[in-house]
């Protein structure tokens, strides 16, 4: 079994498999999302003062926030164009770690 039978043998066959690794990798991400913010709600329940039943909220929030964004992204994409905006995305998310990453406030 070679390094090249996952994407087939040959191009012909092969492209069809190919061109399917982003779309299954986006999938996979969009699931861990998922999971890390289901993981994270017992700490969201207790930090908030929520009850229990009211949680689902919170996941229902966050995803109906991130699919909002993520269509509008994808607008964006077409009228600015996709590498320009993903260079403004990647600065944006640079800054905002940064600026997350405050040094004087850090628990020791």
């Amino acid at each position: 079994m070679g390094v090249y039978s996952l994407f087939g043998e040959g191009f012909p066959g092969g492209a069809k498999n190919f061109f399917a690794i982003p779309p299954r990798t986006t999938q996979f991400f969009l699931i861990l999302d998922t999971a890390i913010v289901l993981v994270a709600l017992p700490s969201i329940g207790n930090d908030l003062n929520f009850a229990p039943e009211n949680l689902s909220w919170v996941v229902n929030a966050y995803m109906l926030t991130f699919g909002g964004l993520l269509m509008l992204g994808g607008r964006a994409a077409d009228l600015l164009g996709r590498r320009r905006l993903f260079m403004i995305g990647l600065i944006l998310f640079a800054g905002g770690t940064f600026a997350g990453d405050d040094p004087v406030h850090r628990p020791s």
